[in-house]
């Protein structure tokens, strides 16, 4: 049973490293200082870049990091101090559904293609991450750096 487990990973990973190993070959001799820095060019114009793509990618992550990593901390502080209640557990189920919803389709479908509207509606995706951690944090510090 395990080998046929193994044949049939081969064969689905075999088609996708090949299509992977294609397009390193075919574009990478493409990637040069000036795809990374210009803006694209109209239809049928050699040249141009991505640089409002990088540009826009990092608004995205830099406005949803605002405003989903402050929630997260306080929710994550909350549910440490005082989240043994029922309003805690709805927190917290609330993080777990988000936490396991795919950020791309989720933004995508919200948002409608709005680029002002992906970039507030990807601060609820920092959320559960940021709570998780602060959570954890709080209720078992790091104490190796502290003496005494």
């Amino acid at each position: 049973m395990t080998g046929v487990a193994v044949l049939t990973v081969l064969l689905v990973l075999l088609p996708l490293g090949a299509i992977f190993a294609y397009l390193i070959y075919k574009g990478i001799g493409s990637i040069n200082w000036a795809f990374l820095t210009q803006t694209p060019k109209p239809v049928g114009e050699p040249g141009g870049g991505m640089a409002n793509a990088i540009v826009g990618s990092m608004e995205i992550l830099a406005i949803a990091s605002l405003l989903g990593v402050p929630l997260g901390i306080g929710a994550g502080i909350y549910l440490s101090e005082y989240g043994r209640n029922r309003y805690g557990d709805i927190v917290r189920f609330v993080s777990d559904v988000l936490n396991g919803v795919p950020s791309i389709v989720s933004v995508t479908s919200l948002a409608g293609g709005s680029g002002s509207a992906r970039r507030t509606t990807g601060g609820p995706w920092r959320l559960p991450s940021s709570k998780r951690h602060t959570h954890e944090r709080h209720l078992h510090p790091d104490r190796s750096g502290v003496e005494g």
